[in-house]
């Protein structure tokens, strides 16, 4: 029988790897936006390698496990940002240089880091979670955007909420595994936001 955390990691995957195939329609984005998609292009590609190995490690193989360990911290860390700030400067008509998302980057290692060093490092980015939410949530209403993909793109804010917040990823709910609620709920808020940008983007 396959491992149900296996089945969990593959509908993530297919989901953050289909975000990842809207992003990399970036010939048909404006130029303005097309850093800011290469950026929400590899914070997608980072959840569903992850998944992938996750998949592996889960349903194959325990060889896979230090890989899908590597690829997990890196998508917990650097998908939302990379992700959240892409969607903030295409609502607000704005562009970052490669040389502002490399310090950006950089940033965010070096503060995780830090945080790893005190034994903080989940929690750290379970603040940068929760500060990126509310950023895009106030972008979000000061947006204006048609209302198919601005109904969309609120209703995958509200599906990360509950996956990142209120479900999270340790222990049982419900008698459920709340990593693999987590694992569905993070895969449909992929699905949704990856389409809401690939729309807001075709129509700029």
């Amino acid at each position: 029988m396959i491992n149900s955390l296996a089945i969990s990691d593959i509908v993530l995957a297919f989901a953050s790897l289909f975000a990842v195939f809207l992003m990399a329609q970036v010939k048909q984005f404006p130029a303005l936006y097309k850093t800011s998609s290469i950026a929400a292009f590899t914070g997608f590609l980072l959840m569903g390698l992850a998944s992938v190995v996750g998949s592996l490690h889960y349903g194959i193989s325990p060889i896979w496990t230090p890989y899908h360990k590597i690829l997990t911290e890196l998508a917990m860390l650097l998908s939302p940002p990379l992700v959240a700030i892409a969607l903030s400067l295409i609502l607000c008509a704005d562009s970052w240089t490669k040389r502002r998302w490399f310090f950006l980057i950089a940033a965010i290692i070096a503060f995780y880091s830090i945080s790893r060093h005190f034994d903080a490092g989940e929690l750290y980015c379970n603040i940068q979670l929760s500060i990126l939410l509310l950023f895009i949530t106030v972008q979000m209403i000061r947006a204006k955007i048609e209302p198919m993909p601005h109904v969309i793109l609120w209703s995958s804010i509200i599906i990360y909420f509950l996956g990142g917040i209120v479900i999270g990823n340790e222990g049982t709910l419900m008698g459920y595994l709340r990593l693999e609620m987590f694992r569905y709920i993070m895969g449909l808020g992929n699905l949704l936001l990856g389409t809401a940008m690939f729309m807001v983007l075709t129509k700029k």
